[in-house]
């Protein structure tokens, strides 16, 4: 399986901008989302399903689907550890909100 490296960064863009932009560089990924989106409950939300979304297609092509899960989640490894703190906090916070509505729900 191949190793993938995903970088994110956060372009401090205008907060007109709706939705972040996913641009395939090659072997890595950028994800540009204005920085105000990351203080709200539902920013950081539609921020984590990009990034778990772009993780996903970047390892559609890998068979059979254990090793597609397994390169995804890869992929959010590398997304925590090579990310501006400002997206890796974003991402932790929205991972933990998530679970937390998850649990509220049982």
């Amino acid at each position: 399986m191949k190793t993938t490296l995903c970088l994110i960064a956060l372009a401090l863009a205008a907060p007109a901008l709706a939705a972040p932009d996913v641009i395939h560089t090659g072997a890595g990924l950028v994800i540009r989302t204005p920085y105000a989106e990351l203080k709200t409950v539902a920013g950081r939300a539609r921020f984590l399903a990009s990034v778990e979304e772009s993780a996903r297609r970047l390892c559609r092509d890998v068979h059979p689907r254990s090793a597609r899960t397994a390169c995804a989640d890869q992929v959010m490894a590398g997304v925590g550890r090579q990310s501006l703190p400002t997206a890796r906090q974003a991402l932790q916070l929205a991972a933990a909100e998530r679970d937390g509505v998850a649990l509220a729900a049982r």
